[in-house]
């Protein structure tokens, strides 16, 4: 009997283990890949904002040309 319980229960485990390993394996990629795509949305996040630095100080950077040009054309008109 001990026996036949001992053959009985480690089926059970066996077939247990079996059904439930495509699910929690499949758990387990859903986890990846959910944390694979936050992963990018940040990158990307970070690569926008970058570009968006970069844009700004590109602005910034033709302004200072446009009023240090018409500062200087001011200086010549006053000097002449």
């Amino acid at each position: 009997m001990n026996n036949a319980l001992l053959a009985l229960a480690g089926a059970i485990v066996a077939v247990t283990g079996t059904l439930l390993a495509p699910i929690l394996s499949q758990r387990v990629l859903a986890r990846v890949q959910t944390e694979q795509f936050e992963r990018q949305q940040r990158v990307a996040d970070a690569q926008w904002l970058r570009e968006q630095r970069v844009a700004e100080v590109e602005k910034r950077r033709a302004c200072y040309v446009t009023a240090n040009s018409g500062y200087r054309r001011h200086r010549i008109e006053l000097m002449k």
